[in-house]
């Protein structure tokens, strides 16, 4: 490889590394919230495999963190993020999705996605009965602990 590619790539290694931490710390802070108020909170994607699968957390690739919460905490996992970010989710229509979206972090720089159903087709909300999945989390634990 050359130099310039050697540096090009370092560059980008250290800017996702860099975005990852930001991203994995905010989500810890909010797994602590979430654990505090008694919602069950699940995380699905970048975090969770960042911190078992991958062997660096800066070579998984993620965007944003992925949360599911149950259907009957969802007005209050709702509740606390809105008392927390000062701001209702950019997206949220319950009829015909299964998400909503919030900007965390001490500049709004990390997206929060907040799922409350896995499935969903063709605009019908399938799967929110989610008992057996958040029956089989094991909890979103500290790196330091």
């Amino acid at each position: 490889m050359s130099a310039e590619a050697q540096v090009v790539w370092r560059g980008d290694y250290l800017r996702t590394a860099a975005s990852n931490l930001l991203t994995i710390a905010e989500a810890e802070s909010w797994a602590g919230q979430f654990t505090e108020a008694g919602i069950t909170a699940v995380w699905l994607k970048g975090v969770p495999l960042s911190l078992s699968v991958y062997p660096d957390p800066a070579v998984r690739p993620m965007g944003d963190i992925d949360l599911l919460v149950p259907c009957a905490q969802l007005r209050q996992a709702l509740a606390l993020v809105e008392s927390k970010t000062g701001s209702a989710p950019a997206t949220l229509a319950e009829d015909s999705a299964m998400h909503a979206v919030f900007q965390v972090g001490g500049d709004g720089q990390v997206r929060m996605e907040l799922q409350w159903s896995l499935l969903d087709v063709a605009g019908s909300r399938l799967g929110a009965d989610v008992g057996w999945f958040l029956g089989q989390q094991r909890g979103m634990k500290s790196r330091c602990a």
